[in-house]
């Protein structure tokens, strides 16, 4: 079952800017070490990570490619072709291939190609930093897979010094009213709102507010109208319960919720989000600043300061994600043998 809200592409003839989902990533140790007392005592504390530790990780991206393979249930290898492309005040910009068959018909006939679809990543090594992005394309299954595939390589990569890779997904579980004004603060709009009426046990309850929209719909038609809305006369302005503006569409979600309704909105850049769905952290990344960033451009503030298009996403990203949580680990269910 789906578990995410996922974006829905617009099709156009302009090439839609890469969007990139977020990860936060922790260098934590393979084997925790206690510390002992000169009595020989275990004291129960675990040694964190220290500066210098740190940098070991950051120390793999001084090549020009990493070592990147995985290794299927029979035993297969198969090694991912890779490139680091960039490495600029402490930020990683890498890329890795997944080669595949495809299978291509052309004129009744079948015929299997190999495919090497590429996916690129964001990591920042920075002292303070956890931030990894990774782009959404078809190279891979899901991104989930090449966070997957990284950790387990980098984790390889960092067991001589017994330290290891994790990244969580970054999701939001917000209120309906919360998560719209958020995007809308963000830049963006909503398109349009939608209630499925699944009718599970509440078929009256659908049929009663099918009844009232079909009575407005025609009382819009029957005075050629393209457009219509509920209004109501209170006589008592200052008492009335109906305060807001978008009491109407406040109702409606707030029936859609209590009754069990699945509820979706539209957002012209976001995507469409269900109520009752995990928000799924990612966001466009402008194609000139990846360029930018390995060709080693800057920008000019008003201030007169250098910095990287890329390096500035950063920053601003985890500032729209600072009250994001990591995802609940979904349980994978096991293969019954036949």
């Amino acid at each position: 079952m789906e578990r995410y809200t996922e974006l829905l592409f617009d099709e156009s003839f302009i090439m839609p800017n890469p969007k990139y989902t977020i990860y936060r990533y922790k260098i934590v140790r393979a084997r925790q070490r206690q510390a002992f007392t000169p009595d020989g005592e275990a004291t129960g504390e675990v040694r964190a990570v220290t500066a210098a530790e740190r940098l070991h990780f950051a120390d793999l991206f001084g090549a020009k490619k990493l070592n990147i393979f995985t290794t299927a249930d029979n035993g297969d290898v198969t090694v991912h072709d890779n490139r680091i492309l960039a490495v600029r005040e402490g930020i990683v910009l890498m890329e890795f291939c997944n080669e595949k068959l495809v299978t291509i018909c052309n004129d009744f006939q079948e015929r299997q190609e190999t495919s090497r679809p590429w996916s690129r990543v964001i990591i920042d090594c920075r002292q303070d930093g956890w931030l990894m992005a990774v782009e959404r394309t078809g190279a891979f299954r899901t991104t989930d897979r090449v966070r997957d595939i990284l950790a387990e390589n980098f984790t390889r990569l960092l067991r001589d010094y017994y330290l290891a890779f994790t990244a969580q997904l970054q999701v939001l579980v917000d209120t309906f009213w919360k998560l719209v004004n958020k995007r809308r603060v963000e830049g963006d709009r909503v398109r349009h709102v939608t209630f499925w009426f699944k009718g599970r046990g509440k078929q009256e309850t659908v049929d009663g507010m099918n009844e009232r929209f079909k009575a407005m719909d025609a009382l819009i038609r029957s005075i050629n109208g393209y457009k219509g809305s509920l209004s109501v006369d209170v006589a008592d302005v200052e008492n009335s319960p109906l305060d807001k503006t978008n009491e109407d569409l406040s109702q409606m979600v707030t029936l859609a919720l209590e009754d069990e309704y699945d509820l979706s909105v539209t957002f012209e850049k976001f995507g469409v989000w269900r109520s009752d769905r995990e928000v799924l952290a990612y966001y466009e990344l402008p194609e000139r600043a990846t360029k930018d960033f390995v060709e080693g451009m800057t920008t000019i503030s008003e201030t007169g300061e250098h910095s990287y298009e890329l390096v500035d996403w950063i920053e601003d990203v985890k500032l729209k994600i600072s009250d994001y949580r990591d995802a609940t680990p979904v349980k994978r269910k096991r293969k019954r043998r036949r």
